[in-house]
């Protein structure tokens, strides 16, 4: 085996899109036949993907995972992943740069993601977390650029964060009020 062989390509962030947050919706069709087709890789981002309809699975670093319906899995920056498998699925995949998050979140994210991957969102929360996404989406698919784009972007994809970070069960977080 070469020295190639043993490397695991690195899907870049900043060569799909030109800003530091990407979002696409899925579903069953063309955008899921993507998903399903990569092969084992990283990324140099946070991948979060939010399935809500459907059930479904991938392997991150050589571990299988299931994601069922309004079921949210996040994949850290350098994590393999592949074999992304699903049945009736639609959702939302964002891939977000770690230096757009503020250090208090990141630090949370981080702890989140030493004790899971994955977690269900609360049924009370489900609706706002997919407007937030949506307005996120909106906002960055707009092509003309309008006053505060880039701010209200930002808040957008801080107050998602903030949120998924503040509705994970009580037992990964941790106290960061001291």
């Amino acid at each position: 085996m070469t020295t190639n062989d043993k490397i695991i390509p690195i899907n870049r962030l900043r060569d799909e899109c030109i800003k530091d947050t990407q979002v696409k919706r899925f579903c069953q069709g063309q955008e899921w036949h993507y998903l399903t087709e990569l092969p084992l890789h990283r990324d140099d981002c946070y991948l979060f993907i939010l399935l809500e309809q459907g059930s479904g699975s991938m392997n991150i670093d050589f571990k299988e995972i299931r994601l069922d319906e309004y079921g949210l899995c996040i994949v850290r920056p350098g994590q393999i992943h592949y074999n992304i498998k699903g049945k009736n699925v639609a959702g939302w995949l964002l891939r977000i740069d770690g230096t757009s998050m503020s250090d208090d979140c990141s630090k949370m994210l981080e702890d989140i993601l030493l004790q899971t991957n994955t977690y269900t969102i609360p049924e009370g929360v489900r609706d706002d977390c997919i407007s937030i996404i949506k307005m996120l989406d909106k906002c960055l698919a707009n092509v003309s650029d309008f006053p505060l784009k880039n701010k209200i972007a930002s808040s957008l994809l801080n107050t998602f964060l903030n949120y998924m970070v503040s509705i994970t069960p009580s037992m990964f977080r941790m106290d960061y009020h001291k």
